[in-house]
């Protein structure tokens, strides 16, 4: 239910081609290459960006509407998982106990099926406002990650 809607469509969750291209630079990464090519299409890294962007931005999401949802009910985890899951996909499923929930859980899953319809980094891009460009450049430096 978070992956599956294409591109241009009025499913919500992650889109196909997201996931995909963050698997193609994982790929990329494993057999050494820099660049992500798919279909002999060089991928832009702000492309690849926006992606991982979107990826861990829904993860959170998802993450943190689990999270609410266990301070107001008394339901089993995998219950409340999936009726999150489910709201952040807006896939309409529901182990049925949406009927159940306090007021304001049902307000988190509102709050969450229309952040997975728009897009959370979408709402975030029309809600932050853009930084000013500078003319001046820190100095690279390269930190071990992983």
């Amino acid at each position: 239910m978070w992956i599956g809607a294409s591109p241009v469509s009025t499913g919500g969750g992650i889109k196909t081609t997201t996931i995909t291209i963050a698997f193609y630079h994982i790929f990329s990464l494993l057999r050494g290459k820099r660049k992500v090519e798919i279909y002999n299409r060089r991928i832009s890294d702000e492309t690849i960006i926006r992606a991982y962007t979107s990826v861990l931005l829904s993860l959170m999401t998802i993450f943190v509407g689990i999270f609410l949802l266990t301070i107001f009910e008394n339901h089993d985890f995998l219950k409340i998982t999936f009726e999150v899951v489910s709201a952040y996909g807006t896939v309409g499923l529901s182990l049925g106990i949406t009927t159940e929930l306090h007021p304001a859980s049902k307000i988190v899953l509102c709050i969450i099926m229309l952040t997975g319809r728009i897009g959370i980094l979408s709402l975030l891009l029309a809600i932050i406002p853009k930084a000013k460009e500078l003319r001046y450049e820190f100095p690279t430096e390269y930190v071990v990650v992983g």
